[in-house]
């Protein structure tokens, strides 16, 4: 299954300007140009860690155009050929561009491939990338446009046809080697392809190429397709990016996809289309009714082209726009091209560019969505925390939503974090692709069994309840068996009053996804381990002490209350163990029994279950257990709230009235059976 990169990019960046004059110095040798190259992408690559993105690219900075790798890459072909384009769109006061960003020329004899086309960048890439690789390769079907001359080229290929399927093998071997060395994002770009939607160029194919447009656009597709052939892989994107020329911040076509939408969207093998829909010249979104529900598109929504920045709002608003034709779940945005398709770069600055990248990564946490399924004192405390950190839509299901004792303040909690309440499990994972199962520890794996029938591939689902690494193994079972990502996660600290900043500890196979999206946002995850119970283990173990202490500290204070003693007892604490306030302490963990007491006594029994697995008796853990449950039992919440009391002196002065109560009414009962 393909992962859904949200916020994506096309591929090229401007070359810096060290960049540019070192490439026109005839001085410079290959081994000091590659070494500015190489701290060129050291730094854009940081650039794109620091933004947010997910997937990087060396923006293409080892090359003179995005097609420059082929032309290196094969003998055949003779540079004396100019290649002309009609640019349009030339800004006031720059002159036409010229060109097609690359060497060009005629193929006059047979191609032979000399080396591998991306082998430096990808070797580069995979040392010091900081997460999954992007690699674009012009599709085979760029050439034959550009390279064949007639009255030239018939000699090596009497056809246009005979070329192009000579290309095939090149681009596909390229394609098997890129996944065979882990790359995780392979884009085919394919400018081509607007000849099939402008008028003008439909003209050309017919009158000048000599070729019926409609063969020209299946045959187009079925080369592409075998150039994919066989190179399908698990967690490997294929994407196919489609654009109207782009040329210092110039275009040559123009239209809608409507002409070709049926046919390309069904029939190319790609998991992934990135289209471009920064102007009117883009067509409407109705084309991508034919987009199938296996398939993504990337809207490219933000210009490439233009020094303006988009405004984020306009973005979103056309994103929901788009959605009415594709599902929210299958969309993501871009810029609608790269910055530089030629190494001279589109007419805006660097610090512009990395303003747009911005944008779309924000944009993109705006826009796509996280579900909760719990929305108790934990789950709605997180989800305010990520709201206040930019994420826009959250959703969440909790099966107390209707019932009359506790709906009312789960709706209140929704209200007050800007969160949506859903009816059911599967409409929770129809809205969102990130779920955080913030339940109780009794209930997290019926939870997950719940949910199970509904959840995809495309899913991550965090378990953040705390329960035993057997627990966590099950439900990690139930949820891995649907395709969708597991993460173990333990919560190291009480969420209030860190909210989504808590420190959590990670693991799973969705560990490291999960981190790379949420850190952004301000959660502090550790990716402990990529097997799921290492880090539950490490939360149980914490538990024995924090949940511990707090049951000591009950026994403690009830204790000393009863004789008079509590001054003393922790005049005394404070003398063996400076530096803590221990009736503050005393204060605390008193009002966390009477809060959370029927909580902690599952989780506490969880802890047990550990121990027991593990061949040590839960002496401590089943007695802090008894403790815990002993608060819920007494009902001490329902005088507190959940604020909880102000100190251990309220909850002492509660239990010694409700203590007298239950005699008088033993009591009571003793003498009516007299």
């Amino acid at each position: 299954m393909a992962i859904p990169y949200r916020a994506d990019q096309v591929g090229s960046l401007l070359r810096p300007l060290e960049l540019l004059e070192a490439r026109r110095n005839p001085a410079l040798t290959h081994e000091q140009l590659t070494a500015i190259e190489d701290r060129h992408i050291l730094d854009v690559l940081k650039r794109q860690k620091e933004i947010g993105f997910e997937i990087f690219t060396d923006g293409e900075l080892r090359r003179a155009g995005f097609m420059s790798d082929f032309y290196e890459s094969v003998e055949g072909m003779d540079y004396d050929y100019d290649v002309e384009r009609a640019w349009k769109g030339a800004p006031a006061g720059v002159g036409v561009a010229r060109g097609i960003g690359a060497r060009g020329g005629a193929v006059v004899s047979k191609l032979r491939q000399t080396k591998r086309l991306t082998k430096d960048e990808v070797d580069f890439l995979k040392k010091h990338a900081p997460g999954d690789i992007k690699m674009t390769l012009p599709t085979a079907n760029q050439f034959p446009a550009i390279a064949y001359k007639k009255g030239v080229s018939e000699a090596a290929y009497p056809t246009y046809s005979e070329f192009l399927w000579d290309i095939v093998p090149i681009v596909k071997a390229e394609i098997q080697a890129l996944v065979g060395e882990g790359v995780k994002y392979i884009q085919i770009d394919a400018p081509r392809y607007s000849y099939y939607i402008d008028p003008k160029w439909r003209r050309h194919i017919q009158d000048e190429m000599g070729v019926d447009p409609e063969k020209a656009l299946d045959e187009a597709i079925r080369v592409d397709n075998a150039c994919l052939e066989g190179a399908r892989r698990d967690g490997v994107t294929f994407a196919i990016h489609l654009c109207r020329g782009n040329n210092r911040s110039q275009w040559y076509a123009e239209g809608g996809y409507d002409p070709i939408a049926e046919r390309l969207f069904d029939q190319l093998n790609v998991d992934r289309f990135l289209l471009e829909y920064d102007s009117e010249r883009a067509g409407t979104f109705e084309a991508l009714r034919f987009v199938p529900r296996s398939k993504s598109v990337v809207l490219g929504l933000v210009s490439s082209k233009l020094p303006e920045l988009e405004r984020q709002d306009d973005l979103t608003r056309r994103i929901e726009e788009a959605s009415k034709y594709v599902p929210l779940d299958n969309l993501a945005i871009s810029p609608q091209c790269g910055f530089a398709s030629t190494m001279e770069g589109n007419l805006l600055t660097e610090e512009t560019q990395w303003r747009k990248l911005q944008l779309v990564v924000d944009t993109a946490r705006k826009v796509w969505i996280v579900g909760f399924i719990g929305f108790g004192e934990a789950g709605s405390t997180i989800a305010g925390g990520l709201a206040s950190a930019g994420v826009e839509r959250i959703y969440a299901f909790d099966i107390a939503a209707d019932d009359p004792r506790l709906g009312a303040t789960i709706r209140d909690r929704a209200r007050r974090t800007g969160t949506t309440i859903v009816e059911s499990p599967a409409a929770l994972t129809r809205q969102c692709e990130l779920l955080f199962s913030t339940v109780t520890s009794s209930s997290a794996l019926d939870a997950a069994d719940a949910i199970a029938a509904s959840l995809e591939p495309r899913h991550v689902y965090a378990d953040l309840n705390s329960v035993s690494p057997a627990l966590k193994q099950d439900i990690g079972r139930a949820v891995s068996a649907t395709g969708a990502q597991f993460v173990e996660a333990a919560v190291m600290a009480p969420v209030l009053p860190y909210g989504h900043r808590v420190p959590m500890l990670l693991g799973g196979p969705g560990a490291a996804l999960f981190a790379e999206r949420m850190t952004p946002l301000g959660m502090r995850c550790e990716v402990l381990a990529a097997d799921v119970g290492t880090a539950a283990a490490v939360k149980m173990c914490r538990s024995i002490v924090v949940k511990g202490l707090e049951a000591l500290m009950c026994e403690c204070v009830l204790g000393a209350s009863r004789y008079d003693a509590g001054a003393h007892v922790f005049a005394s604490l404070n003398e063996s163990f400076p530096g803590i306030d221990w009736q503050k302490l005393a204060d605390y963990m008193v009002g966390r029994v009477v809060v959370h007491g029927e909580r902690r006594a599952r989780e506490m029994e969880e802890v047990a279950e550990t121990l027991r697995a593990i061949g040590v008796e839960p002496i401590m853990a089943e007695a802090a257990a008894r403790r815990q449950q002993w608060s819920a039992q007494l009902g001490l919440r329902s005088h507190f709230g959940s604020a909880g009391p102000r100190s251990a002196a309220e909850v002492v002065e509660v239990v010694t009235r409700l203590t007298a109560r239950q005699e008088e009414s033993a009591c009571d009962a003793h003498s009516s059976r007299q």
